[in-house]
């Protein structure tokens, strides 16, 4: 012998096989376990309101409280399709905002009959989907998503490395090697004049500017000059630079050495 329900006197419920069958029209419906559970409990409280957190427990047991309220409506949307299906009309579920739901038919009856194990499902109507599967789906898709983002970022960031450097390889660089110890001096005919960190003084700033303006600067070609002198040799070097030196990366430039010059201490006015 096997527990069932009748509904409004034409409806029978079968928990154990989970059918819904209709003495009406014949048809009969296959739900799923969790769906089966859920009506179960409705029948036996009818008008009743049952919150969803015991309907947690009496559809997925202990596993409840793994179980999402999209699994739990989706039950909940399909036992009410199953209803309507096998001939039940109106909204037999109804539900109760924060508190959870409740089952309105005009009659349940519980009885007993004998079922065989064999018996087929003839008449399928509704679908024995499992939302938990479904919830495992969504799971998937959400990480699909996930490492789909991940990877464009991923791959937006790469690309604009990409971009930086060659951007950051087109922008002329300042030449690692070469001296920083000069300091802008002097406008002469239109060349700009930088002299080494060793002219410190006035005198000898106004004197370096004597000595370069009896040389025949080409400042058209090369407006950039770099005065180098040093008070351990007699010498004085002029680099004469088409651009600035520190910051172009291809440049032209010519060097001129006097040695035995006596030192811009020597020079006179």
């Amino acid at each position: 012998m096997s527990k069932c329900y009748t509904i409004n006197d034409n409806i029978s419920f079968h928990p154990e096989n989970a059918t819904l069958s209709s003495s009406l029209s014949g048809a009969r419906i296959k739900i799923n376990v969790p769906t089966a559970q859920l009506l179960e409990a409705f029948v036996n409280r009818v008008g009743l309101i049952i919150s969803q957190s015991d309907l947690y427990s009496i559809a997925w047991g202990d596993n409840g409280v793994n179980v999402t309220p999209n699994t739990l409506y989706q039950n909940i949307s399909l036992l009410r399709k199953a209803l309507q299906d096998i001939g039940l009309s109106g909204d037999t579920i109804t539900t109760v905002r924060g508190k959870g739901f409740i089952f309105t038919v005009a009659k349940v009856a519980e009885c007993e009959v004998d079922i065989d194990p064999e018996d087929e499902v003839n008449d399928v109507i509704s679908e024995n989907i499992a939302p938990q599967h479904q919830d495992e789906k969504l799971i998937a898709q959400s990480k699909y998503k996930t490492h789909n983002i991940v990877l464009l970022i991923a791959s937006m960031l790469i690309l604009f490395g990409v971009v930086i450097y060659f951007i950051h390889k087109s922008i002329p660089k300042r030449i690692i090697d070469y001296p920083k110890s000069f300091t802008f001096l002097s406008k002469i005919d239109g060349c700009s004049i930088f002299t080494s960190t060793e002219l410190t003084n006035v005198e000898s700033r106004e004197k370096a500017n004597v000595f370069l303006s009896t040389q025949p600067l080409d400042c058209k070609k090369y407006p950039y000059i770099y005065l180098s002198f040093t008070s351990r040799h007699p010498s004085i070097s002029i680099i004469s630079c088409e651009h600035e030196v520190n910051y172009s990366k291809k440049n032209n430039c010519k060097t001129e050495i006097f040695i035995n010059h006596g030192g811009f201490n020597e020079i006179k006015h």
